[in-house]
């Protein structure tokens, strides 16, 4: 099948670096989308591969933009601040999902099977765990994820951290204690009505949904594990949940065991020495107890940006996250990755102090 080539030439080149991830995210298989800073850039006709060229820009200037359409031998889309749906333009100030639409619409394309974001990692089901002993950041990853599976199907945020901060859909400095949640429903793990129980005490969550944590924390001691293991069966098969993230920062002796129950455990330890003596222990202790819990840990590679987006996250509501197409482009690929056998894929984290 031949693709159109979409360049992107945009003089504000960090916009068009996190619409080029927003659109490479969206595995298109009708374009492909390539960020150029020149004219040069655009120059020449599209391969053998390649129908056509289209460029889009944000170049107000039209005999500047003509020019560029004969350079690239292509047709142009400029960015409007303009309002509306015209041909050959698009309102620029609106969502990049939004735009992404109407390039789609007038480049004669249709959003293919498998790729937008109700369907492209729908097989990402299961339960997910956030694992950050001692690491700040660790509640905004599993946040972030949670946004992100929130849009693919029904999700369901869980923290099981020594301290949680979200008891409630918006951070609050006076957390509501007396909320019922996840410890009101552990009790009816083996109730007839545990479906039923579960939607009187879910709360929304963004896109996706939570239970206020367990207002004790002995009772999240005392809790065996094959009470949790059943606890995440049942709400995934009777109450409809696609994914479950569970955010856990802290070691306790049924920490190895809950681990394991995990579809996939993600992994986040201080940088440098201080993160490499972190590894060890959790080995160590998993040896000890002959348990494989450290076995199935994926080490997480944060962006660049991330200790900004902790900085910032306090002020942010879900909504404004889970529409951040660089944000939910990080999650994406962080869940694209897979192990392939062999050796455990090692990655280091950033420092989000």
């Amino acid at each position: 099948m031949e693709k159109i080539k979409l360049f992107l030439y945009l003089t504000d080149v960090e916009y068009g670096k996190r619409l080029l991830r927003f659109l490479s995210g969206r595995k298109n298989a009708g374009f492909v989308p390539e960020l150029v800073t020149s004219d040069e850039g655009i120059s020449g006709a599209p391969d053998g591969a390649m129908r056509e060229a289209v460029i889009l820009t944000d170049e107000k200037n039209e005999r500047r933009a003509v020019s560029l359409a004969e350079r690239g031998q292509g047709r142009v889309i400029c960015l409007s601040e303009e309002p509306g749906r015209r041909k050959g333009k698009i309102f620029q100030y609106q969502k990049a999902e939004g735009i992404y639409r109407e390039l789609l619409e007038q480049m004669g394309l249709t959003e293919e099977a498998g790729e937008a974001c109700g369907g492209e990692d729908t097989e990402e089901r299961g339960v997910y765990f956030v694992f950050a002993p001692g690491v700040s950041g660790g509640t905004l990853l599993a946040v972030l994820l949670a946004q992100y599976l929130g849009k693919q199907g029904q999700c369901l945020y869980l923290s099981l951290a020594a301290l949680p901060l979200y008891y409630g859909e918006e951070l609050s400095g006076n957390p509501d204690f007396d909320r019922k949640g996840t410890g009101e429903l552990l009790f009816f793990v083996e109730q007839a009505d545990f479906a039923e129980k579960e939607r009187s005490l879910r709360q929304d969550f963004g896109t996706a949904h939570m239970l206020a944590p367990i207002s004790h924390y002995r009772d999240l001691l005392d809790c065996p594990p094959e009470d949790w293991k059943r606890f995440f069966e049942r709400l995934r098969g009777e109450c409809g949940y696609d994914s479950i993230v569970v955010e856990m920062n802290q070691f306790y002796e049924f920490t190895p065991d809950i681990l394991a129950m995990g579809t996939r455990t993600l992994a986040l330890w201080e940088s440098g020495l201080c993160g490499r003596i972190q590894r060890a222990v959790f080995a160590h202790y998993c040896r000890m107890e002959r348990r494989e819990a450290a076995k199935g840990l994926e080490e997480v590679e944060l962006p660049p940006e991330y200790p900004g987006w902790v900085r910032e996250w306090t002020m942010q509501p879900l909504a404004e996250l889970s529409e951040n197409p660089q944000k939910m482009a990080f999650v994406r690929e962080l869940l694209r990755r897979k192990k392939e056998g062999g050796e455990e894929d090692v990655y280091i984290i950033e420092d989000v102090r």
